[in-house]
């Protein structure tokens, strides 16, 4: 459930990202990542809260929402808070980002277990799209489906089906609670 509307929504949610940050802060001092970035400005600025460079060299663009209207975050959830748009636009940019939802709300199951097939494939989006969406059933193509209609991408065409399988595996829903 979101916070109650007014000033002490906005103290609360600034209390949450702050916790993420000073986490991310010992991560550094821990040496388990290479850099922090806490509301950077530029291109980078829109709907990112930091970004953290990994051992590897990997930008993870993170944003924090304690809460959402829901119990979960859904593909609808993301879309109506403006968070998939972000992430479309990040994740065209740069090819080797990754986009990270840091949240106390966890995820709909079906778009979390898709974005895991899709880390988890053979990096082919048409076997993905059959074998890890297609045939496992209604609800999984229902989530791809939606996912694609919110990024205005037409999974029948090749490029955006690559596009849309592409982006899955960038994005992860940390839950912190």
């Amino acid at each position: 459930m979101a916070f109650e509307p007014g000033g002490m929504s906005e103290k609360l949610g600034n209390r949450y990202e702050s916790r993420w940050v000073a986490k991310q802060l010992l991560r550094l001092l821990n040496e388990e990542i290479r850099s922090v970035t806490v509301e950077p400005i530029g291109p980078d600025e829109q709907g990112v809260d930091l970004i953290v460079v990994d051992k590897t060299g990997i930008r993870l663009l993170q944003q924090c929402k304690a809460r959402c209207d829901h119990n979960s975050w859904s593909v609808a959830a993301l879309r109506n808070k403006g968070i998939l748009g972000h992430l479309k636009a990040h994740l065209s940019k740069r090819l080797h980002d990754e986009f990270v939802l840091v949240s106390a709300i966890p995820p709909e199951r079906t778009f979390a277990d898709i974005c895991e097939s899709a880390r988890n494939s053979n990096d082919n989006p048409k076997d993905f799209w059959r074998y890890q969406v297609e045939d496992i059933g209604e609800e999984r193509r229902k989530t791809f489906s939606a996912f694609c209609k919110a990024l205005e991408l037409d999974p029948q065409k090749d490029d955006d089906l690559a596009t849309a399988f592409d982006y899955l595996k960038r994005t992860h829903i940390e839950l912190f609670p």
